[in-house]
């Protein structure tokens, strides 16, 4: 990913009618690239999300999953786990939070940032 690049520019073209989801967006991809995160896994339960983030070719892999099971991956899997704006639209939080705990391995870091939360 460059630095040159103006994501909110990029994801505005994407929700001319949510700037806040374009600028959410755009901060996330600077925060990967700021922290140099590789091997970035994405999830979704919406097509239209999945589609568009697949053209973004920064992802290794997005997938339709659920965020209360996250059965796509294995137990331990990841190092991070990132839920940018995400756990406040969940109606399963202690389901996505166990199953968070089980693919991240024994070491690893989560968070979850949302301004508007």
């Amino acid at each position: 990913m460059s630095r040159s690049k103006d994501y909110f520019e990029e994801y505005l073209k994407e929700y001319p009618d949510a700037p806040s989801l374009s600028l959410i967006s755009a901060v996330e991809m600077v925060f990967a690239e700021l922290l140099g995160l590789k091997d970035i896994y994405g999830c979704d339960i919406d097509e239209k999300s999945i589609a568009i983030a697949k053209t973004r070719k920064i992802y290794k892999e997005v997938c339709k999953c659920d965020a209360g099971s996250l059965y796509a991956y294995p137990d331990n899997f990841f190092n991070t786990i990132i839920s940018n704006c995400a756990l406040e639209h969940i109606d399963v939080i202690e389901l996505t939070l166990k199953s968070s705990y089980r693919v991240l391995n024994k070491k690893g870091k989560f968070g979850h940032d949302c301004p508007f939360a």
